[in-house]
């Protein structure tokens, strides 16, 4: 439902836009894939076997893709060391210092746990939930527009999430299939790497008188 914070004016317009964007998804998403079934039964017509449907790709080799996400205790243990445990907990109210502090021991567990939630294709409904609270950012404490919104979700959710991220990523990187200038949501990169590279590129440009 909506929260305490979502109140007044401000918040209205947030709903609203909020809405606005999950109906505009949703219909994009419907007619997308109404595209893709006429696509498919119209194939079939023809004659033509469609095994599945599959993302463009601009790799050289006969890699399908990301067949499955690898899912270990080993890898669990390294998430959950590197969680910080000063989070809040989410809707399951279980905080993130009880995974880091019991790493060792429930790393087997969650990685049973998560092995079947990725070969039934489903999450709890709890996950699919989240607290949010106001954050302040500056200003008048008594004015609304200086909070912005924290979503608070269940730890186990983050570590399932960045599970399937690093397999991504670690496929994305062999296969080149992101570009070099790419700086944001990169490991080693920021808007501090972003600036010093643009500044190289105009020093030079203006040095070719460019």
């Amino acid at each position: 439902g909506i929260h305490w914070w979502l109140v007044g004016q401000t918040g209205i317009q947030i709903w609203m836009v909020y809405s606005l964007i999950y109906i505009y998804l949703s219909s994009w998403y419907r007619a997308i894939m109404s595209t893709v079934q006429k696509f498919i039964q119209k194939n079939r017509r023809r004659g033509k076997i469609i095994d599945q449907w599959k993302f463009p790709t601009r790799t050289t080799d006969e890699s399908d893709g990301i067949s499955d996400v690898r899912i270990n205790p080993q890898n669990i243990t390294t998430i959950l060391k590197k969680l910080k445990t000063n989070s809040a907990a989410g809707p399951d109210f279980l905080p993130p210092i009880f995974f880091h502090y019991t790493c060792y021991t429930i790393s087997f567990p969650l990685s049973i746990i998560f092995r079947a939630l990725i070969d039934t294709h489903s999450v709890p409904y709890e996950w699919k939930h989240s607290i949010v609270t106001p954050k302040f950012k500056k200003g008048s404490t008594s004015d609304p527009s200086n909070y912005r919104p924290i979503s608070l979700t269940c730890t186990c959710c983050k570590i399932l999430e960045s599970l399937i991220y690093n397999d991504i990523m670690q496929y994305l990187i062999e296969h080149n299939l992101i570009t070099k200038h790419q700086h944001g949501f990169m490991k080693r990169h920021s808007t501090t790497t972003n600036l010093l590279e643009s500044i190289n590129d105009w020093t030079i440009s203006l040095s070719n008188h460019k």
